[in-house]
């Protein structure tokens, strides 16, 4: 609710203020609509619905088709995390988008001088890898 500790944290917030007006505009406006909220519900109730293994098992190789997967090349614990566990975590992340990026012949890992929100932190480097991937499609 507007007003509250929580809105200002998660919606007001200026995480990203090189950010034109526009954009942040249209960032607050997706996380103030209802839709945001039904996909973010949807999400955490289906997290564990699989296991590890058996959403292994259902990757299908994708051939030699384009893939660019950006991997954050900032990593800091939770306020209630250690750094030991931090680290784990932060290596099965990478393990996983090594894992993801080997679906295609033509698969690649990037790390991006950026935390969670590469999308926010670093557009130049998302576009960049947008322009790549239809480069190579286009068969650049």
């Amino acid at each position: 609710m507007a007003g509250t500790t929580e809105y200002d944290q998660f919606v007001v917030r200026d995480g990203a203020p090189r950010l034109p007006a526009a954009v942040k505009a249209a960032r607050r406006a997706q996380r103030t609509s209802s839709g945001f909220y039904r996909a973010a519900r949807s999400e955490y109730a289906n997290l564990a619905a699989a296991t590890l293994d058996e959403m292994k098992a259902g990757r299908k190789t994708l051939g030699d088709m384009p893939l660019i997967v950006l991997s954050a090349g900032k990593f800091f614990p939770m306020p209630e995390e250690s750094v030991h566990p931090a680290e784990a975590w932060r290596e099965a992340w990478r393990t996983g988008h090594d894992e993801i990026a080997a679906l295609s012949t033509r698969g690649e890992r990037r790390i991006i001088a950026a935390g969670h929100a590469i999308q926010w932190e670093k557009p130049e480097a998302v576009i960049a890898a947008v322009e790549d991937v239809l480069a190579l499609a286009r068969g650049g």
